[in-house]
């Protein structure tokens, strides 16, 4: 299912002097969430072509559930520029560097974990509350209590179980949190579950001699930066490449260049994307 068919407010257009604004509200789940990780300064071609997004504001509604107010528009900057009034030297010399506000939502997949429902929390069946009904698993949540509906379970957790006849088939282990589907090389802390933590989003806009078919697979996270790069922070594994945009333009001379354009997202606090669960390391 794609980001349009998320839509449930319809798109709001207003056309304004030299841009037009979108406004529309999306209905998500935490899964969604984690899967599009929507950022401010990528382009959102599922509301219109050229479009960028420009705010977002998250609301949340139940347990799983979330609704996004997407802010997008279409400037001056955006169009394609056939021709720029600048000699070649210049072109390659111009570099074009912002920065942005955005943030990760950490759903509890990326914990490996998972929320507790009734079938997890049968009753004991004695006083001594040691016994529950045979055929049934009881789990303990992962702070080492007995779980209740919406308690956060680790889903390598091992859940006590009888048998139909009243014999203990295992005891009940809560087991651990498990970051082998995270997007990042570290242990995050247990204090980012299901938050969006802020963090940095970083445009370069530069121009080459390269065509764009050279260079159209900029993806993963960060080895090196460019030279004219002027970032701080720069530890591998510390960037992610979130968009690119190519447009070729010309030169007064007649000459043609490629115009890159690069947006790339920090990983929250000390945090580390890893390489190998995001496309390898980019090359500049």
């Amino acid at each position: 299912m794609s980001l349009k068919e998320k839509i449930i407010s319809g798109i709001n257009e207003i056309r304004t002097g030299n841009k037009i604004t979108y406004e529309c509200l999306l209905l998500l789940s935490s899964t969604d969430l984690a899967k599009w990780q929507l950022s401010v300064g990528e382009s959102a071609p599922w509301i219109a072509p050229d479009a960028e997004i420009r705010s977002l504001n998250k609301t949340y509604l139940a347990d799983g559930s979330w609704t996004l107010r997407v802010i997008a528009e279409i400037s001056a900057r955006n169009k394609v520029c056939p021709t720029i009034r600048l000699n070649e030297n210049d072109i390659l010399q111009t570099v074009e560097e912002s920065y942005d506000v955005s943030a990760v939502f950490f759903p509890l997949e990326w914990f490996g974990c998972r929320t507790a429902t009734a079938a997890d929390c049968p009753p004991f069946t004695d006083t001594s509350m040691e016994t529950i009904s045979g055929g049934k698993t009881k789990y303990l949540a992962l702070d080492g209590t007995w779980a209740t509906p919406g308690m956060i379970l680790a889903i390598n957790g091992t859940p006590l179980c009888f048998s139909s006849t009243g014999q203990l088939l295992h005891s009940a282990d809560p087991g651990s949190m498990d970051f082998s589907k995270s997007p990042f090389s570290d242990e995050i802390p247990a204090a980012f579950m299901r938050q969006s933590i802020s963090t940095r989003l970083y445009r370069c806009c530069f121009y080459t001699r390269k065509e764009m078919h050279k260079i159209d697979g900029f993806c993963g996270v960060n080895g090196k930066f460019g030279n004219r790069c002027h970032i701080k922070g720069a530890d591998t594994g510390r960037w992610l490449a979130k968009a690119q945009r190519l447009k070729q333009v010309t030169a007064m001379n007649g000459k043609t260049f490629t115009r890159v354009e690069r947006v790339m997202i920090e990983a929250p606090g000390d945090l580390h994307w890893d390489c190998e669960r995001n496309g390898g390391i980019w090359t500049w």
